[in-house]
């Protein structure tokens, strides 16, 4: 049944790949991204977006560098606490979450 599953999930996650790539984003970039699409207009902390996606990233600060560059997210520092760094989407995103 384990295998049946792993496979299972390497299909979908090939057909996602697949659906995406008209965009230039990964599977894991589209997460991001509908996660900040869900967070408001606070946007949301780094560690907080790696604590809510789907499958484990391994550098999240990479993932969200990559999406800066694409236009697709932006960043800033929180003014009380530089430490943090709040991440939202840009409009461009909603081309990827709604494509017409």
């Amino acid at each position: 049944m384990a295998v049946t599953l792993m496979r299972t999930s390497d299909v979908l996650h090939h057909a996602v790949e697949h659906a995406l790539r008209p965009w230039g984003v990964s599977p894991e970039q589209y997460n991001v991204l509908r996660i900040l699409q869900s967070a408001g207009a606070e946007g949301l902390p780094t560690l907080e977006i790696a604590d809510r996606m789907i499958a484990r990233a391994p550098n999240v600060t990479r993932l969200i560098d990559k999406m800066i560059e694409k236009g697709l997210a932006r960043r800033e520092r929180c003014g009380l606490d530089r430490r943090v760094v709040r991440i939202w989407p840009t409009g461009e995103s909603s081309k990827v979450l709604r494509p017409t």
